[in-house]
């Protein structure tokens, strides 16, 4: 921990925290000798570290935590001249199109009229748009437009925009609203106060055997499949929602680190 030369005892208290886990963690787990400090901080240790205590954590405490491990083994000496990343793709990964043709021939096999209408809005909005759960859960028949093979969708709120809906999903999209009131949601169904998204985690409470999309998950598929096809950074931020292209890396780097291997993503702020 002295290796960061702490300036404040609150400092040295988060170090020492973040030392302990970790230290206690390789002796758990690699039988690395603990009687040297440079033989133990190390960058692929640190690396199986992070997939092994933080597999699916993508949160700032978890970064900030590898960020001083990582700290403590460049002032050891480990430089670390790959620079490579610390987190890995998360076993949940993007939905690939068999994924994506399992989920809509589900949608479209509910045994209700509400439930099958419902689960064809939820992938048709969450594929074709890359909408967050929230965005899904309170979008208003209304803010749907459809005219022939062309959809968008306006949101309202945090990150208010409008967003064209992917033409291989405006079918789905169009036969999940048929028969919806226009001044009504888009999905129907009991809703829970502020808990937006609970009118669409409980279809998974009801038909647990059926596969269950993720919005998150749908969501960066979509992010990660319109920045591959080349669409400008700028405009997939606008159209993602977001005040930040920054805010963009955490789908593209989570699940294609190899971008960043070179700084590639220097369009992102030159922050790669």
């Amino acid at each position: 921990m002295n290796a960061t030369t702490p300036s404040t005892l609150p400092t040295a208290r988060t170090y020492l925290a973040v030392v302990a886990k970790y230290v206690l963690w390789v002796h758990l787990n690699t039988g690395y000798p603990l009687d040297e400090p440079e033989e133990v901080f190390l960058h692929h240790l640190i690396r199986r570290y992070a997939r092994a205590q933080f597999r699916s954590d993508e949160s700032l405490y978890r970064q900030a935590n590898i960020e001083r491990l990582k700290l403590i083994a460049r002032n050891l000496g480990d430089d670390d001249p790959h620079q490579e990343l610390t987190w890995p793709a998360t076993p949940k990964g993007l939905y690939s199109d068999a994924d994506k043709a399992a989920l809509a021939a589900s949608a479209r096999a509910r045994n209700t009229d509400r439930s099958r209408g419902n689960m064809q809005i939820i992938v048709a909005l969450g594929f074709g748009a890359g909408l967050r759960g929230d965005e899904i859960a309170t979008a208003r028949v209304a803010d749907i437009t459809i005219t022939g093979d062309e959809s968008e969708v306006r949101v309202h709120g945090k990150g208010a925009r409008v967003v064209p809906v992917g033409p291989e999903w405006v079918s789905m999209l169009d036969a999940g609203l048929a028969g919806r009131e226009l001044d009504g949601y888009a999905l129907l169904g009991y809703r829970y106060g502020r808990v937006a998204t609970r009118i669409i985690t409980d279809h998974h409470v009801w038909m647990p055997d059926e596969p269950h999309p993720s919005p998150q998950r749908m969501r960066s598929t979509w992010i990660v499949e319109q920045w591959e096809r080349g669409m400008p950074t700028e405009t997939l931020r606008v159209l993602s929602g977001y005040k930040d292209r920054g805010e963009l890396r955490k789908h593209i780097r989570k699940f294609r680190p190899e971008a960043f291997a070179g700084g590639d993503l220097n369009v992102f702020g030159g922050v790669a």
